[in-house]
């Protein structure tokens, strides 16, 4: 036992004498870590022989090349942020591409497809299941162009996660990519406040009164922050972070937080307070984290009323330029605070340790704070007495009623109004879909279709704003079950990997739990699943977290050419369902984009688009629209015909009644148009059209659409 102990201490990167806190010569982040390191077989046992061998460089190939992977897949996520997150398909399909490629590389390399504990093994099973059933639901989508583009999507989700999970994680790799992943976050941020803050149009930054950047969206605006904050938080509190760096992770959460707040997301508000509960009932070192905690809260607050400032100014028609630029100096302010208090923080914590019996009141905190707010909520319900029911209801009234109805108005802050947003809206439409079609959905990513035709409002949506409705909608009882089952079987897999970490890897588990938690939370108030940048870290995470155990990964499966085979016909089945829409998608954009100077290439481009994803009506809606605008309105006629034999949908029947009425073919054009509305009745263009077809007017079509665009329905307002 003695010479196991000896060789292990040789194995340790730090100097001989370093104190537990003090990082080795090979990251600040890492530190020292635990015998458990040492244990781990396979490819992490290279990590510890490395540190032995002469020369630094000699040493860090092996330690760092297991985690390419990972380096990759965190530059991705960064990559992502600026393009809207991700949202379109032109960023996420050679994501998707390239990580299932990655994934079956890794596989047939490491003869290796299961992952380190049984429960990782289950979620990813059940969230393959999830994904090959949203895929399945091409076999009766109303729309199978966008049940494969769900299900693509999907799969980037699941080959992340599981390449994620295939890593050898141990306390260092794991910290460096959570720090990195959060301080890119923030440096992506902070690079858009600057530049709002240079902007002579700020129409990109802020539209329907709210902060949109860096993803375009305000809600997601909000969550991206809000989710690399728990990282910036555990860093700062982590033992074995290097004490400027626990200054350096102060100053970033503090400014994660007064970006995500804003956007004003009322989501981001509740979900992040009840994740910190989470945060510190996972992790054991409650007092530096509830410390850490307070101290940035203290500081975020200097910043606070003048971050509010932004909305208020939009919201009262003021010039909002004067009030990003008040907020961004307050920030700055903040920030200045959080450095004084993180180095305060940690002169006193090198000077003071707390005594066991300190120790143990900390680790109790959270549960106290917990039942405390528990408490809190039940004698607010008992003083209010019998006004809480008339309360509850009046609440009910103005969540349904439409914005315009409700009578409230965020003079100060939208935090404290439930206005819905629409959501009452797109929650009973998913749940009338749901009740049509109870075992199987509508079919993946068909909400839209479904929205459309039953919506109570102009303005269209393409998700349910809410993971578990947009799950019954689509994929029915059996996948809404995969995907409960998932989250679920993740988060019994954790819970008890709880109790064999030590306080080191609990804490790091605690950051990915928090990022997971938040995604799941406001993901079900809003359609952060769409926009990778936020959604495929809030997935991959917890996985990461499965794998942080110590235990070696399962041995090698000894049938190479069958696991090999198996792997290859997967990915390969993969990659075809990615790679086909994607150069469809691309064509279809290069159609329309060189339409007016290279007419012949639009016209190929178009064609090959349609070759490529025969199920998508796209290509033949760029063609329809390629030849209007080329005065060739027999070949527009017949694209839009074609495109209706692929999917029934309005907006062909909305171009054939406008090509239709401009040669004065008005009964034609009244069926057409009929046709159109009774399948999206309230959208302003259909019945526009329906008006002028009545009052037989004659339309021409290339006017009218671009005219159309200037309605409210289509400009910033509505611009998501």
């Amino acid at each position: 036992m003695a010479s196991r102990l000896a060789r292990l201490r040789r194995l340790q990167p730090g100097r001989q004498g370093d104190p537990p806190d003090s990082p080795g010569p090979l990251g600040s982040l890492g530190g020292v870590e635990s015998a458990a390191d040492g244990r781990m077989g396979g490819v992490a046992g290279v990590h510890g022989r490395a540190l032995s061998t002469p020369g630094l460089s000699r040493g860090l190939v092996p330690l760092v090349a297991p985690f390419l992977p990972a380096v990759a897949i965190t530059g991705i996520w960064l990559a992502w942020i600026p393009f809207d997150g991700g949202y379109f398909p032109g960023a996420w399909y050679p994501a998707a591409m390239f990580v299932v490629a990655l994934l079956c590389v890794m596989v047939v390399a490491g003869h290796r497809a299961r992952l380190g504990s049984r429960s990782a093994n289950v979620a990813l099973a059940l969230f393959g299941a999830f994904a090959a059933w949203n895929l399945l639901s091409i076999l009766w989508a109303g729309s199978r162009a966008s049940a494969l583009e769900a299900g693509g999507e999907l799969l980037l989700y699941l080959a992340t996660a599981w390449v994620i999970a295939l890593l050898p994680w141990r306390g260092r790799p794991a910290a460096v990519l959570l720090g990195a992943w959060s301080l890119g976050v923030a440096v992506t941020c902070a690079g858009f406040l600057i530049a709002a803050l240079g902007a002579s149009d700020l129409t990109h930054y802020v539209f329907d009164a709210r902060w949109q950047q860096p993803t375009g969206y305000a809600n997601t605006a909000a969550a991206l922050p809000a989710m690399a904050f728990w990282p910036a938080l555990m860093l700062s509190a982590r033992r074995r972070t290097a004490r400027p760096l626990q200054v350096l992770f102060v100053v970033t959460a503090v400014f994660l937080l007064d970006f995500a707040l804003l956007a004003q997301s009322r989501a981001m508000f509740v979900v992040m307070l009840l994740v910190l509960l989470v945060f510190l009932l996972w992790t054991s070192d409650r007092l530096r984290v509830l410390t850490r905690a307070l101290a940035i809260a203290a500081a975020s607050a200097l910043a606070l009323d003048p971050v509010f400032g932004v909305i208020r100014a939009a919201d009262g028609h003021h010039p909002v330029a004067p009030a990003i630029e008040h907020a961004a100096r307050w920030i700055v302010v903040s920030l200045a605070a959080a450095v004084v208090i993180g180095i305060a923080l940690v002169a006193v914590e090198s000077r003071y340790r707390p005594s066991p019996g300190t120790v143990r009141i900390a680790r109790l905190g959270g549960r106290a704070v917990a039942v405390a707010l528990l408490g809190a909520l039940l004698g607010l319900a008992a003083a209010r007495g019998g006004s809480l029911p008339h309360y509850v209801s009046h609440q009910w009234r103005v969540f349904k009623a439409r914005p315009a109805n409700t009578g409230e108005r965020a003079s100060y802050t939208r935090l404290g109004t439930l206005t819905s947003d629409k959501r009452y809206d797109y929650w009973r439409v998913a749940l009338d879909a749901f009740g049509d079609h109870p075992l199987a959905g509508v079919g993946a990513g068909n909400f839209e279709r479904v929205y459309t035709l039953r919506r109570d409002y102009p303005k269209h949506s393409r998700s349910a704003h809410d993971i578990w409705m947009r799950s019954l909608s689509e994929t029915g009882v059996v996948g809404t079950a995969l995907l409960a089952g998932t989250v679920l079987a993740a988060l019994a897999g954790l819970l008890s990997l709880r109790r064999r970490l030590d306080d080191e890897r609990r804490l790091l588990v605690a950051a990915c739990v928090a990022v997971g938690a938040y995604f799941v939370g406001h993901g079900s108030f809003d359609w952060l699943e769409l926009v990778p940048a936020v959604g495929v870290p809030g997935v991959a995470l917890p996985f990461l977290a499965l794998t942080l155990s110590g235990a070696p990964p399962p041995p090698a499966i000894r049938r190479r050419g069958l696991l090999s085979g198996a792997a290859v016909a997967v990915s390969l089945a993969a990659l075809v369902a990615l790679l086909f829409p994607y150069l469809s998608y691309e064509y279809t954009n290069a159609a329309l984009s060189q339409s007016r100077t290279h007419a012949g290439a639009a016209r190929r481009d178009a064609e090959r688009a349609a070759s490529l994803n025969p199920l998508s009506p796209q290509p033949r809606y760029a063609e329809g629209v390629i030849a209007m605008g080329q005065g060739r309105y027999g070949t527009a006629e017949r694209a839009f015909r074609r495109a209706l034999s692929i999917e029934r949908t309005w907006y062909p029947y909305l171009e054939l009644a406008l090509l239709d009425a401009r040669t004065g073919r008005f009964a034609r054009a009244r069926s057409e148009v009929a046709r159109a509305r009774s399948l999206n009745p309230l959208d302003p263009f259909v019945i526009a059209a329906s008006q002028l077809v009545r009052r037989h007017r004659r339309i021409d079509p290339v006017s009218f659409n671009r005219r159309v665009l200037t309605l409210p329905l289509y400009t910033s307002e509505h611009t998501q």
